[in-house]
Parts: C-alpha cells; sequence; structure tokens
C-alpha cells in the first residue's frame, strides 16, 4: 500500500513541476528583435554623435577665431 502512496506521490510532483516549468517557459520569453530597426537606430545614434562632436568642435574653432581677431 505504501509503494502505490509512493507513487502517487511521485506523479503528482512530477506533474506539478512540468507546469512550473513550462510557467516558467513563458515567464522569460525574449522579445522579437528587429534587427533592421536596431540597426537604423544604431546608425541614428552614430550620426548624433558625429553631429554633436562637429558643432562643439566648429563653436571652439569659431571663438577661438573670434578670440585671436583684432576688434574692427
Amino acid at each position: 500500500m505504501s509503494h502505490r502512496t509512493t507513487d502517487l506521490n511521485n506523479k503528482i510532483i512530477c506533474h506539478k513541476t512540468s507546469k512550473e516549468t513550462t510557467s516558467n517557459s513563458n515567464r522569460f520569453q525574449y522579445p522579437t528583435i528587429n534587427w533592421k530597426q536596431l540597426r537604423e537606430k544604431q546608425y541614428e545614434n552614430k550620426l548624433d554623435k558625429v553631429k554633436k562632436f562637429l558643432s562643439t568642435k566648429f563653436k571652439t574653432i569659431r571663438l577661438s577665431k573670434s578670440e585671436t581677431l583684432p576688434p574692427a
């Protein structure tokens, strides 16, 4: 009798574990990645960095030129 009870308990535990595993796998699914959009976004970010760098660089050059020019 105890053997049957143990078997029954094992079946219940196994079934419960498999359900938990299934629910866990659903919970941790990663979103689908749109690689084209990701590349475009990275490209836009790089362009923004270049624009910012150039505008800062030219402002610095303009300021330094205006400081060295004699007053008109």
